[in-house]
Parts: C-alpha cells; sequence; structure tokens
C-alpha cells in the first residue's frame, strides 16, 4: 500500500487549482473534499482529482471494504470458496478499491487452507471510463499468485443500461461500495433488476456505503426489494495505514472509516 500511495502522490500537482479553469476553491484538497457534499454530480473528469482520491481514500475505503466482506457468515465463505470457479462483480468500482479489498480478502481467508477456488473472473462495472487506467493499476494488488485472474470491465451505467453476462459467468459474490448513495430512491428497482440479471443463485451481496439515515433507508428498500433478510455492522475503526508525514500534511486523508457494511443474499 505503501508504494502506491507513494506513486500516486508523486503525480498529484497540488498547485493545479491555480490555473484551472473550474474549480473556484482555495485548494485541490478543498475541491476534492466538497465535491462530495455539494448537490451537483460528482465529476471524475479531472485526473488530479482522480489521482488525489487515491491518495487520500484508497486505504479507508479498503478497509471499510475489507470490513464488510469480513461479515460474511463463514458458512457462506466455505461456499464460495469451495468453487473452482468464482465469480464476482464490483459494481461502481471507481479507481479498483473493492478489488484490492477483494484480493485482500481472498488471501487472509487461504491462509491456512487453499480452499477449491483456482480461477477468479471479476466483472468491474463503472460508467466513469476515465478510472479505467488508474484502476489497472491497482486491480491486481495482493491478489493470490497461485489463482488464475480473469478480468472483464463494463462502462456501462447500473441505472441507464441492462447489464448483461454468459450464464456461466454470473456472480457468485457482488461487491457495491459508495454506489448506492449516489442513486436516486426511484432508481433502485432497476438497479435491483440488473443485480438479478449479472448474479448467480444464493449469490452474495456486499455493500459499504455513508453511515446516514438516508443512504441506510435506501439499502433497506434495495434489501426489500431483493426479498433477503441482511446483517449489518458500523465501522469506525482506524484504517490502519500510516502515512508519511508530508503526504499526510499536504492531502488530509481521511485515515477512519465512516460506514455502514451490509451482507445480504441475491
Amino acid at each position: 500500500m505503501e508504494k502506491i500511495i507513494q506513486e500516486f502522490y508523486d503525480e498529484v500537482d497540488f498547485d493545479a487549482v491555480k490555473s484551472c479553469n473550474t474549480s473556484k476553491k482555495s485548494s485541490c484538497v478543498d475541491c476534492h473534499s466538497d465535491s462530495y457534499f455539494e448537490t451537483t454530480e460528482i465529476d471524475y473528469s479531472c485526473l488530479n482529482k482522480r489521482k488525489l482520491y487515491v491518495v487520500r481514500y484508497l486505504p479507508v475505503h479498503t478497509h471499510e471494504i475489507l470490513s464488510a466482506l469480513n461479515l460474511i457468515p463463514a458458512d457462506s465463505v466455505n461456499e464460495l470458496l469451495s468453487k473452482k470457479k468464482l465469480n464476482v462483480a464490483c459494481l461502481g468500482g471507481g479507481p479498483g478499491t473493492d478489488n484490492l479489498a477483494f484480493n485482500k480478502w481472498l488471501y487472509y481467508k487461504r491462509l491456512f487452507s487453499k480452499r477449491n477456488v483456482s480461477v477468479v473472473r471479476v466483472l468491474r462495472v463503472d460508467r466513469c471510463k476515465e478510472w479505467d487506467a488508474i484502476s489497472k493499476r491497482i486491480n491486481f494488488k495482493f491478489f493470490p499468485d497461485d489463482i488464475k485472474l480473469k478480468r472483464k470491465k463494463n462502462n456501462h451505467d447500473v441505472i441507464k443500461h441492462t447489464l448483461d453476462v454468459n450464464k456461466k459467468d454470473k456472480a457468485n459474490l457482488v461487491i457495491i461500495s459508495y454506489l448506492i448513495s449516489e442513486l436516486d430512491k426511484a432508481d433502485l428497482p432497476k438497479f435491483v433488476d440488473n443485480l438479478k440479471i449479472i448474479s448467480a443463485d444464493k449469490a452474495k451481496i456486499v455493500i459499504n456505503d455513508r453511515n446516514e439515515a438516508a443512504v441506510k433507508t435506501k439499502i433497506r428498500k434495495l434489501f426489500e426489494l431483493l426479498d433477503s433478510d441482511f446483517i449489518s455492522q458500523v465501522n469506525t475503526e482506524h484504517c490502519g495505514f500510516s502515512y508519511e508525514d508530508e503526504i499526510y500534511k499536504k492531502s488530509s486523508p481521511k485515515v477512519y472509516a465512516r460506514s455502514i457494511n451490509y451482507v445480504g443474499n441475491i
């Protein structure tokens, strides 16, 4: 993780705001932070913003999603890892945070037993094509080298488009992080339809998102539409990653988790 953060930090131009024609903020960090609290749609067209996102959020969001994956009951973990081919879907993947968390989860779950899984197929769905180049630098990190990895990316919008996968590639595990908070409640039925299309029978769904009342209401509605029970937990721990002093001072990263995790069925 240290190498990833250092590489992206070295590529961030913290003075870019001085010549920016879009932002009216006093710094790139302010521009980046405030975009998540304004009513306008979040825009990731700025390369500098995307790299700063990795520096500020990759460690803590990886920690949050890993905590959500660890909420999967033991019998379900055994069922997932007993498959020779495990199909995973990451929706709204951004820079690849959910991929990275899954890679770590898979590594830890196989520490004492290699299990049956020998092939993992990951479908990454994110409407923002601009994330593609960055995600390629993150998605493969920490993945077990004795398992064959197959990846497919899809830049469809989970609300505007109908997703489709081959029957043999339907997801056994779906990971969704900081996506439902960006959806309107009226869009949930379409989203659930897409979940059902891409998922295998008895697939597990893992959600990490903002611990806010409005977001929790939408997530509960999603599980209602799926006709699924769920378990949940609030995550407030430190992410476990220590930034270099210079990086911490200049980028003001988020280091404590502030999310809620859910696990249910599709």
